[in-house]
């Protein structure tokens, strides 16, 4: 009875067990051979090679694509100061999570805190000095006016007294203009005092010359006023003479020309508003110093724009820095993408709604990601379409810009009814990839043509039937036409 002796991997070798099958046989010198042991096999039988065979499976493959990428900041935001100056203190290092108005450094502060405290001096004395200037515009406008109503005054009487001259005094006019004579007098008299006082004022430079002009001008008003009621007085008491009505003529004239010096004299008051309108900007160009000082003092705490990540810091402290001389790299919170590179094929195979599952190696961390971009052209300095993956929320403040990825990109496609081996029955054999097909126990290389790669499987486009049984395991030195036994 003939047996099958099963020896793995002996087939590949091609050798066969022979034998005299149940026989006894002696040496040349006599001496009996021993009997073949009792699992060998048959002289003359076949030897199996023991395999692993799987069916070829017929399946809908969503095609994927493993890329490695890194994670690309998609803007950087440099941050500056608008003011230049020394580094006092820096307060964030490379890689650090910062808020939106977080202060990164401070700048030497005494500089600027010594021109706001010259600019609030500038103010007080700004203030100080519109402060006087307006009130002695204020009491030199009223005494002009004064002066101007006085004098109108005068003038509105001795036209009337030259009326009562032309057509004779009555006593009771006659009383009138003596007592106008005394208020004139009293009135002379409380003037010459006033302007003595000023003139000693002023000799002592606490008064302006222009208030003991002003002082001066009423003083010669009152003194008109009298000469001019003393005249009046002279003409009622002589009565109407001819010489007494020239004289009535003359005082009139003489009070319209103080009148008409008077009212020239509130122009000075025009003057004085201009001054005063000088100084009130003066204060306004001293609180707008004071408000440049103060903004200037507030910059020198050089604040983050946006929240995000500073990638790369360019000072230290102790360091000049220069007005808008970027300070820092801040990479804004959210813009960051995981990129990569597509051969043609692979992106052939990319639809609008592809989506990638990623590891941040640097991290441990994971995330699923949409296609954000798929590059037109080729990236001539890097060979390759360039593709941008969003990154979730949950790792936006964890993915930094470099970090290495790892990812399997689903392309949104389906290949129908693809046929599919286990990655491990290819062989590659003289350049070309080869399979072992089991057809009624015998093992028949069969070159395949494969495709795409899925969680150990291989996508077969040519060479093989769906329902067709390959080789797995046991097949490195396996040969054409070999005799196989598929144990599983």
């Amino acid at each position: 009875m003939r047996t099958t002796l099963v020896i793995s991997g002996l087939a590949a070798l091609g050798m066969v067990v022979l034998g005299t099958g149940g026989c006894t046989s002696k040496k040349a010198d006599g001496v009996p051979a021993k009997a073949p042991a009792a699992n060998a096999a048959p002289a003359g039988a076949a030897v199996r090679v023991l395999v692993k065979a799987q069916p070829v499976q017929k399946a809908d493959l969503a095609i994927s694509i493993p890329l490695v990428g890194a994670v690309k900041a998609q803007t950087v935001v440099p941050v500056g100061a608008l003011y230049g100056g020394r580094v006092a203190e820096v307060l964030v290092k490379e890689g650090d999570l910062v808020k939106k108005d977080q202060v990164l450094v401070t700048l030497d502060k005494r500089d600027v805190e010594l021109r706001l405290q010259q600019a609030d001096t500038a103010i007080e004395q700004a203030k100080k000095q519109l402060e006087a200037m307006g009130a002695a515009a204020a009491l030199e406008k009223e005494t002009l006016a004064l002066g101007v109503k006085q004098a109108q005054a005068s003038v509105a009487q001795v036209k009337a007294n030259l009326e009562k001259v032309e057509r004779g005094a009555r006593p009771e006019e006659h009383r009138q203009v003596a007592a106008a004579v005394e208020v004139a007098r009293a009135q002379v008299d409380s003037m010459q005092r006033e302007l003595g006082r000023l003139d000693g004022l002023y000799e002592n430079k606490i008064i302006p010359k222009s208030q003991l002009d002003k002082a001066s001008d009423g003083y010669k008003v009152a003194n008109a006023q009298y000469n001019s009621a003393m005249a009046q007085l002279a003409l009622v008491n002589k009565g109407a003479r001819d010489e007494d009505r020239d004289a009535v003529k003359a005082a009139f004239a003489q009070v319209e020309a103080v009148l008409e010096l008077a009212q020239v004299a509130t122009k000075r008051g025009e003057v004085r508003d201009q001054e005063v309108a000088a100084a009130s900007i003066g204060l306004h160009q001293a609180e707008l110093s004071r408000e440049v000082a103060q903004r200037a003092l507030d910059e020198m705490e050089v604040r983050a724009p946006v929240a995000g990540v500073i990638q790369q810091k360019k000072i230290e402290v102790g360091g000049m820095v220069g007005a808008g001389t970027p300070m820092f790299l801040l990479v804004p919170a959210g813009a960051v993408a995981v990129e990569a590179l597509v051969t043609d094929n692979q992106k052939a195979l990319i639809g609008p709604m592809a989506k990638a599952d990623f590891t941040i190696e640097a991290i441990g961390k994971s995330g699923t990601g949409e296609l954000l971009f798929l590059a037109d052209t080729v990236d001539a300095l890097r060979g390759g379409y360039l593709l941008r993956i969003g990154v979730p929320q949950n790792l936006l403040g964890l993915a930094r810009d470099g970090m290495f990825v790892r990812m399997t990109l689903a392309t949104g496609q389906v290949h129908q009814g693809a046929l599919l081996v286990p990655a491990g029955a290819v062989l590659h054999r003289e350049g070309k990839k080869v399979v072992f097909v089991v057809a009624q126990d015998k093992a028949e290389l069969r070159p395949v043509e494969t495709g795409l790669r899925q969680d150990g499987l291989v996508e077969v486009i040519s060479g093989l039937k769906g329902g067709e049984s390959v080789v797995t395991d046991g097949h490195l030195n396996l040969l054409n036409g070999a005799t196989v036994q598929v144990k599983n």
